[in-house]
């Protein structure tokens, strides 16, 4: 039954990514308005199941540039980022805590979507995603202002998300290591 749920899921998402083509899976938040999701799939039962983002309630950072680009900027839904302190995104990491358990079905992570803004900073490349049952992927963020969608494969509820940086596309001459959102979606009621 989950895996018949899943499947659904991944069919209205790709309905959605097809609508949404071309356009920032930030920007279209902005423009539809944050109160449209959830999304909601019925199943054959009249069972309804809701996907929701999971807000952390608070994040650490290895560094940061300043007071005005911490890991809160990340899940806030404004275009201030992420911004290391001219680490060149070596070392570095951040961490997220939901304040509960909570089911992560997949994350979204983007870059600075203005132009100047992405071409200023460096952008990480390697990267691991660590739950607290143990689990750890590993991923690779485009040197791009495209969307990564990841999905997380955790059927097991986690409060704890960690994102270790190993490595950046080191933009010539540039020192920042940025990020400008991290969405988690899941299933409200897992």
């Amino acid at each position: 039954m989950l895996k018949e749920k899943k499947k659904m899921l991944m069919i209205v998402l790709l309905v959605v990514v097809s609508f949404v083509s071309g356009i920032s899976f930030n920007n279209y938040i902005t423009q539809v308005g944050y109160e449209k999701l959830p999304l909601e799939i019925e199943e054959y039962e009249d069972e309804v199941i809701t996907l929701t983002t999971h807000n952390p309630i608070s994040c650490n950072s290895s560094t940061t540039r300043d007071e005005n680009f911490g890991c809160e900027n990340l899940y806030d839904l404004t275009v201030e980022g992420w911004e290391d302190n001219n680490q060149n995104c070596i070392d570095q990491w951040l961490e997220f805590d939901f304040g509960k358990e909570v089911q992560i079905e997949f994350m979204v992570f983007e870059n600075y979507q203005t132009p100047g803004l992405f071409a200023q900073k460096d952008k990480i490349k390697d990267f691991e995603i660590v739950f607290d049952n143990g689990t750890v992927l590993n991923e690779y963020l485009n040197n791009s202002t495209d969307s990564l969608w990841i999905d997380t494969l955790q059927s097991e509820k986690t409060r704890y998300v960690r994102i270790n940086i190993l490595s950046s596309h080191n933009t010539l001459g540039v020192e920042q290591c940025h990020l400008q959102e991290i969405f988690f979606y899941g299933y409200e009621d897992f």
